[in-house]
């Protein structure tokens, strides 16, 4: 948003009489009530985004997104279309996010702005069309390869390779992805901590699918720590979920079973009902599993009592 400078004025005076130079720089143009209008919608989407507010925040972007639209200002709804997109992608309307972020790609065609859009969309069609996916991950690895990505948009490499690595993941190609996580963290330097977090998260991932499980609880372990620092509590449920699998692939079935339960209730007060209720299936099936007298796991979830590992 544009900051409005006071006008300078300088005033020059003489010791030898009542003599006054009044010297002042020209004020600058007042912005249109249009663009004010704009500008203050749009710091209001931002704190929206940033209280993690995804229904109102898809809201807000949208009308954004449409204030720059009739104002001409094609690079800032591109912005407002993706962080629209984003919104939507996380209310789980993915079809909507799709388009929404294509269009944001559109507009910018090429450049820093477009790499976010595509690595948007395969975030988003990672929910939708593991064949679409592919063959867009395939075209930008193709495009970074040639453009030398990783040496002139550093960041947005990790964040491609990232990309890439949770692809493989799902795909059961855990060693692989194991592999070109670990290049991209050698690049973690250059992205921010939340960044470097999704990076390690998933590299403690593969080590679970590849059976290296006193490995990924030690990753886990420090993730849980580092959500922590962060007062993250949505990365603070995931680190507790890795930590759950890990124990339980380690054969320490009531430990896994009791934190699992936390990680669901912590879910569950973000109003995260799938992850939520995903985790409550596993909890289900390692009990079927477990020896341990079911009645020895039991821990009730109350969404209206706050519950994170925060406050533990």
């Amino acid at each position: 948003m544009k900051n409005i400078r006071e006008s300078l004025y300088l005033a020059c005076f003489t010791i030898s009489g009542l003599f006054f130079i009044g010297c002042s720089t020209p004020a600058p143009e007042p912005v249109p009530f249009p663009v004010h209008e704009a500008e203050l919608l749009e710091a209001t989407a931002i704190n929206v985004m940033e209280a993690g507010n995804w229904k109102a925040s898809e809201e807000t972007w949208g009308e954004v997104a449409r204030k720059y639209a009739l104002l001409g200002r094609r690079d800032r709804q591109a912005i407002a279309l993706h962080n629209q997109s984003y919104s939507a992608y996380r209310n789980g309307n993915y079809q909507s996010a799709r388009a929404l972020a294509s269009e944001a790609a559109s507009i910018n065609l090429q450049g820093s702005e477009w790499w976010k859009n595509q690595i948007l969309l395969l975030q988003i069609e990672q929910k939708t069309s593991q064949e679409s996916r592919q063959k867009r991950m395939e075209e930008l690895l193709s495009l970074a390869e040639t453009s030398n990505l990783e040496e002139k948009e550093t960041a947005l490499w990790v964040l491609l390779q990232n990309e890439y690595g949770s692809g493989l993941l799902r795909e059961g190609v855990a060693d692989k992805a194991n592999g070109v996580i670990h290049r991209a963290l050698e690049k973690v330097n250059a992205v921010d901590r939340s960044t470097a977090w999704a990076l390690n998260s998933n590299l403690a991932e593969t080590e679970e699918a590849l059976g290296r499980y006193d490995a990924a609880l030690t990753s886990w372990n420090k993730l849980l720590e580092e959500a922590k620092e962060l007062a993250d509590r949505e990365l603070i449920a995931t680190a507790l979920a890795g930590q759950g699998r890990s124990l339980w692939g380690s054969g320490r079935d009531y430990e896994a079973i009791m934190i699992l339960q936390r990680a669901a209730k912590n879910f569950q007060w973000l109003g995260m009902e799938k992850e939520s209720s995903e985790l409550l299936e596993l909890i289900e099936q390692y009990m079927i599993k477990s020896a341990v007298p079911r009645e020895s796991y039991f821990m009730p979830i109350d969404t209206k009592t706050e519950y994170s590992e925060e406050s533990q």
